[in-house]
């Protein structure tokens, strides 16, 4: 019998999906997985508005698996949807790692939000591995919302990588908010400040990224941090993204001075990895791309404190 459960449905693609799922009648020994996929396209669409289907969900996919169905990307999207709205939000998790294509943005938002909600670090992690490797804005995400973890993380309970995820959500959501200005060297003050109230102005009282990255510098040391699925440094990927020239000429609009990072805290990280691998590079680029008395300097002098602790250490080897 015709389902009568969509009348419910706003969103016209998915009244015509589930129009088309009920005309064709589930057959749970079905051996194709577009007849499984429009099955649960329909639960979940109904999962999504208040309507508990956990139950005829697991039924579905319990068949699959005794058919032998293998779940396609449409079929993992939908199971990502699941998860989102109702579900178990590991599930989610388990999928983002795994990098699921063409995942529903709107999930992907909704994912975020009840993440930063419940704590869940592990799927913010690779939430935004995954936003990032598919070039995916964020720039309409509230990341706001992640004051009161920061608070904890920073005040009650250091945790060195829970703040790192952080930054990078900060980092891509303003390059994603920037990306839609044009901002110049030659640009007028007006313009520059205009960008600035909607793109930082929006998080300038969120944290104070100076002090923020000032402290998580001491915190590192010269240990190396790389993330095992981007393989970047999450620290140099704060002083590449600060460094920009757009950023460079909005981020210092702020009369709290709560969104920039300072030229010392850049000098003292890159001169504690000097040694690391392209910990060269990484000095010499930043050097060339400020172009700045001020800032080269502040190398000179954190290049005299790592000679003057090493001839320390050779004194005390010496001694032994």
């Amino acid at each position: 019998m015709p389902r009568k459960d969509f009348a419910f449905i706003e969103d016209p693609v998915e009244q015509a999906f589930e129009v088309a799922a009920s005309i064709t009648k589930f057959d749970p020994k079905s051996k194709c997985v577009d007849n499984f996929n429009d099955e649960l396209r329909v639960l979940v669409s109904q999962q999504r508005h208040g309507q508990d289907k956990q139950s005829e969900m697991n039924f579905v996919l319990k068949q699959m698996k005794q058919n032998g169905v293998k779940p396609n990307d449409v079929t993992n999207a939908l199971l990502f949807s699941r998860a989102v709205h109702g579900g178990d939000i590991k599930d989610g998790n388990i999928l983002l790692k795994k990098g699921v294509a063409a995942l529903d943005q709107s999930d992907l938002q909704a994912f975020f939000d009840k993440s930063v909600r419940n704590d869940n670090f592990d799927g913010l992690g690779h939430l935004i591995n995954y936003v990032e490797a598919n070039s995916i804005s964020t720039a309409g995400w509230d990341i706001n919302k992640f004051r009161p973890a920061l608070e904890f993380y920073l005040n009650h309970s250091f945790d060195l990588q829970k703040l790192l995820t952080f930054t990078r959500f900060y980092a891509h959501s303003l390059n994603c908010a920037l990306a839609s200005h044009n901002i110049t060297a030659d640009s007028s003050v007006s313009e520059k400040q205009a960008v600035f109230e909607a793109t930082f102005g929006k998080v300038e009282s969120l944290v104070d990224m100076n002090a923020l990255f000032e402290h998580l510098v001491a915190k590192v040391g010269n240990r190396t941090l790389v993330d095992p699925v981007s393989r970047q440094d999450p620290m140099m990927a704060l002083i590449e993204f600060f460094t920009q020239p757009s950023v460079m000429e909005v981020s210092r609009f702020s009369q709290q001075g709560t969104t920039f990072i300072s030229n010392d805290s850049m000098a003292e990280y890159l001169v504690n990895h000097l040694t690391t691998t392209n910990g060269f590079d990484n000095l010499a680029s930043t050097v060339i791309r400020l172009n700045s008395d001020d800032f080269s300097s502040n190398v000179l002098d954190h290049l005299r404190q790592l000679k003057k602790m090493s001839a320390s250490r050779e004194s005390i080897r010496a001694a032994y």
